[in-house]
């Protein structure tokens, strides 16, 4: 029990750092992949997926207290390559073209506040893209934080 739990916090920290620092295992196997830039709002999102991600590894209960130390350290780091590769993915998959979707609602509102010769409130808009996508990172990660509170909740 206190090897998972240290585990889950060991997968958390070093997907969090590999996310901050870049070092994705889709970037080592295809160098065109997409690369995320890190900032606060997609580490927001990255760490709600890492936490909901690690409540549901695999092997727990009896089963890894029977195993050795090799193995449960073995177990770690597929469980940890495997839980990184599902964050790069979702976050490419999902966190991406949301912020896509943001910067042409952005867009098209400053565009049509331009049209309208409101110069002083498009810009306003275009400056605040960043508060936007941090409160949209917000919800992303309370959504995630309420799916897995069902989830745990229907398996019981």
């Amino acid at each position: 029990m206190q090897f998972d739990r240290m585990g889950d916090i060991s997968i958390i920290f070093v997907g969090t750092v590999m996310h901050l620092q870049r070092l994705s295992p889709f970037g080592a196997c295809c160098p065109r992949a997409t690369q995320l830039v890190p900032n606060a709002a997609s580490t927001i999102v990255a760490v709600s997926l890492l936490m909901a991600l690690t409540k549901w590894r695999p092997i727990r209960g009896p089963m890894a207290a029977k195993m050795n130390l090799s193995q449960r350290i073995l177990r770690l780091l597929v469980e940890l390559t495997t839980i990184t590769c599902m964050v790069e993915f979702l976050l490419v998959r999902i966190w991406l073209p949301m912020l896509v979707g943001l910067i042409g609602v952005c867009d098209w509102v400053t565009e049509g506040w331009r049209k309208l010769n409101f110069l002083k409130l498009a810009d306003f808009i275009n400056k605040c893209f960043y508060t936007f996508r941090l409160v949209l990172a917000l919800i992303v990660a309370a959504s995630i934080t309420a799916l897995q509170r069902w989830l745990t909740t229907i398996s019981k």
